[in-house]
């Protein structure tokens, strides 16, 4: 992770006279933003999305992990995909459920990485490196920051973090900027602040550049905000009836819609909801964390649309976890995932990809689901764009999935 907010970077930010800070109101026109949702710790997903009456599942796992056909976990049918039958979506996600009944939200099962590392920070950070093993030729940046510039997407606060650090998909991105709170660019310096603060360094070192970009971000979008009689930034109450739920990961959603709002330059989003490496009492983490994220996702949904911004969500985490219990009341680090994808882009509705089975000899190392769907051909569909697609996964022929995204 790479911290850097106005908190930390004001003793230290600097400029240099050629650069100018460009802190008008730009009229932009209002495209769909990219919004990635990271899960960190691996998920499990097969507490998530289930095969309905697969006698491996059930055999592998007690009553308490499993998402049942009948009784008090009994699952949503949403559907069923190529290898198996129809897939139960966990009940403590009925918000998921109602969009995908919308067509707004579909399921990717058996997805993610295909290198074989059960390493948190290893497969994270392939992941957000775009790759899927690291080589000596391999770029240190990540792959929204190359997929950025491809895109054309490098205007200062074009790209917010929503949290206190900058994740690995955007390293090296000098227009990317992390924000936990309004505060954090609420910052309206007088003209000869600024100007000091143009002269303080004069280097083109990676602090002074970051600091460059960090200071003319949060200017522009402190421009944005809207405030109050004494000149407070405020953010609104979402519209009636649109609940976001928790504290952290729904304040998150809620200060990232009213950014959108605000600033329709913002483009490209990315936010985190930690907690998913459940080695131990899983029945009783899972419920509240599906419930955040389904709550919470289907509140940022309707708060984007209620303001008339498209947005795209990708959800993903670095691995699945394994089929078989373990004897702590949890699962271990295992391999293949689920992704989701959300918004009004989104043929949604159905769910793509391969089921490849549960029988030990389907199994990856004949203990995990097996990957079937790379996480690199989702990436791609959603960012659709050819020369973007090359730049994000360097050396990989992605297989684009046809039918994911309407025409």
């Amino acid at each position: 992770m790479i911290h850097l907010n106005r908190r930390h970077f004001l003793a230290s930010a600097a400029a240099a006279p050629m650069f100018s800070v460009r802190w008008a109101r730009a009229t932009v026109p209002v495209e769909t933003a990219l919004v990635i949702v990271f899960l960190r710790g691996g998920m499990d997903a097969l507490s998530v999305l289930a095969p309905a009456d697969d006698k491996y599942y059930h055999a592998a796992r007690p009553q308490a992990l499993r998402v049942e056909v009948t009784g008090g976990n009994k699952g949503i049918p949403v559907g069923a995909l190529q290898g198996t039958g129809d897939l139960l979506l966990n009940p403590h996600m009925k918000e998921l459920a109602s969009l995908w009944n919308d067509k707004r939200l579909t399921f990717i099962p058996a997805s993610g990485l295909r290198h074989a590392t059960r390493s948190h920070f290893q497969a994270m950070d392939y992941m957000e490196r775009g790759l899927n093993a690291d080589r000596a030729s391999a770029p240190r940046d990540g792959w929204l920051t190359r997929a950025s510039l491809a895109l054309g997407k490098t205007e200062p606060g074009g790209i917010v973090c929503m949290g206190g650090a900058l994740p690995q998909s955007l390293s090296l991105c000098e227009d990317a900027l992390p924000m936990s709170d309004i505060w954090d660019i609420d910052w309206l310096p007088s003209q000869a602040f600024r100007e000091a603060l143009f002269e303080l360094h004069d280097s083109n070192s990676a602090l002074d550049k970051a600091s460059r970009a960090a200071i003319e971000a949060t200017g522009r979008l402190s421009l944005k905000l809207e405030r109050n009689a004494d000149k407070q930034p405020v953010l609104r109450d979402p519209p009636r009836g649109i609940n976001y739920a928790g504290w952290e990961f729904g304040n998150k959603l809620h200060f990232l819609a009213e950014m959108l709002r605000v600033a329709p330059d913002i483009n490209i989003a990315t936010v985190d909801l930690d907690g998913w490496d459940t080695h131990d009492n899983q029945p009783d983490r899972m419920p509240q964390l599906l419930q955040t994220l389904s709550q919470n996702l289907s509140a940022f949904d309707r708060h984007a649309r209620s303001i008339g911004r498209p947005v795209t969500v990708v959800v993903m985490s670095e691995f699945g976890r394994r089929v078989k219990a373990n004897e702590s009341r949890g699962t271990d680090h295992g391999h293949g995932g689920l992704m989701m994808v959300l918004g009004d882009r989104v043929n949604g509705g159905q769910n793509f990809g391969t089921w490849p089975g549960l029988a030990t000899e389907q199994l990856d190392e004949g203990a995990d689901l097996a990957v079937t769907t790379d996480y690199r051909d989702v990436l791609a569909t959603v960012l659709h764009n050819e020369a973007a697609v090359a730049a994000a996964f360097p050396g990989y022929a992605a297989k684009k999935i046809g039918g994911l995204l309407r025409t």
